[in-house]
């Protein structure tokens, strides 16, 4: 696996005030290549490749978060963006709570803890719980706008 690291600066005009701003944008996309290569250099020039057209990808369609500096509003497209981020944190808050709570059921039924496991399930629970806190900060504390 090769990995490729780009930036790009993106323009943006606000949906909301108009106001035109710009920030930098960075990804790292991870290339692979698993087909037949007669030597390493040229499965690694395939991975190159591969990671190069990933990163053209991303730096093209994806977006960063960045609400506009005059009115705080977002653009649709990062308001989708910030969304995508609520499903899979609510499934790492959901799937942090079955382990923790089987973790303590096991426990209760036979008399053996197995305390890795609901570590595991109660860092799991952290780390969702904090991504969904940073994702939304601004809107909790009201300095974020909705519009």
């Amino acid at each position: 696996m090769i990995d490729a690291t780009g930036s790009v600066k993106k323009q943006v005009t606000c949906e909301s005030c108009s106001h035109q701003y710009e920030y930098e944008m960075t990804r790292t996309a991870i290339g692979s290549y698993s087909g037949f290569a007669l030597t390493r250099q040229k499965a690694d020039e395939e991975a190159a490749a591969d990671a190069a057209q990933k990163l053209k990808t991303m730096l093209e369609i994806e977006c960063d978060v960045v609400p506009c500096p005059k009115c705080g509003a977002l653009t649709r497209q990062m308001k989708a963006a910030k969304a995508a981020v609520v499903p899979a944190c609510f499934g790492g808050l959901a799937l942090g709570g079955l382990i923790v709570g089987g973790v303590y059921l096991f426990g209760w039924w036979s008399g053996r803890w197995f305390i890795i496991f609901g570590l595991m399930g109660a860092g799991l629970i952290l780390l969702s719980g904090s991504v969904l806190l940073v994702s939304f900060w601004g809107f909790i504390t009201g300095s974020g706008k909705s519009k």
